[in-house]
């Protein structure tokens, strides 16, 4: 199994309070530096890409959004 996940940068989760995460899945869900070490352990392929310009713009939109109105706990695209 590859797990694929977009680097989007450690600025967002300084910016956010610590409340955005650096890793995402291609799906929008944060990751966990601890879940990519567990995948290695567990024998899993792990896959971490650079986000493209346009993921970038998604994201910074997400870190306004969420800084003032603290939608914490919700996925990328604003699900629970």
């Amino acid at each position: 199994m590859t797990v694929k996940l977009i680097h989007i940068g450690h600025s967002f989760y300084q910016r956010s309070g610590n409340a955005m995460s650096s890793l995402y899945t291609e799906d929008g869900y944060g990751y966990d530096w601890g879940f990519v070490q567990r995948d290695l352990e567990d024998g899993k392929r792990v896959e971490i890409r650079p986000a493209s310009p346009i993921e970038l713009i998604h994201y910074e939109r997400l870190l306004e959004e969420w800084t003032s109105h603290r939608h914490w706990g919700r996925n990328s695209r604003g699900e629970r």
